[in-house]
């Protein structure tokens, strides 16, 4: 993301967007910035990017500890290894797709046709297919209901006489 083609800041908050040429389906997107975002992406534009980029210039948004636009290359092995240090465990970016359409699924699904539009998708048969995995995370948690059930009642045995 640059500053000057994908985020556009004006009097009632911040927009993002993106060209065709920017998005892997090669369809543009607009979309505003959340509410809960703009007050920390001016505070990161306005105070800490200038910080991180120090003597140096760039139009890129996100800027690593050297000054220098983040590489695409570097950025899961980086995210990977910052999600492990907060969370405990390490996961790529793309992770977030899947934690989306699922959670989504999982917690809103009369809502579930935006998760085409959220992961930029042109159906949601392509998020259901890639992404949504909600069915098998239901199965799996009432697997676990069934066997918690058991350990904690074993069934009687049979006994002969």
């Amino acid at each position: 993301m640059t500053l000057s083609h994908h985020l556009q800041q004006h009097s009632t908050g911040g927009t993002l967007q993106f060209r065709a040429q920017d998005m892997k389906d090669k369809r543009s997107r607009t979309m505003p910035l959340p509410d809960a975002l703009i007050e920390p992406m001016e505070r990161y534009v306005k105070i800490w990017r200038p910080v991180l980029l120090g003597d140096k210039q760039s139009d890129y948004h996100r800027i690593n500890q050297d000054g220098d636009a983040f590489k695409t290359d570097n950025d899961g092995k980086e995210f990977k290894r910052l999600t492990e240090q907060w969370f405990g465990e390490g996961f790529r970016a793309h992770a977030f797709r899947h934690i989306a359409a699922t959670s989504i699924a999982e917690t809103d699904p009369e809502h579930v046709n935006i998760i085409k539009d959220i992961l930029g998708h042109s159906t949601l048969e392509t998020s259901q297919k890639h992404y949504n995995r909600a069915t098998g995370m239901s199965a799996s948690a009432s697997y676990q209901d069934v066997i918690g059930d058991i350990a904690r009642k074993p069934p009687k045995l049979i006994t002969r006489k």
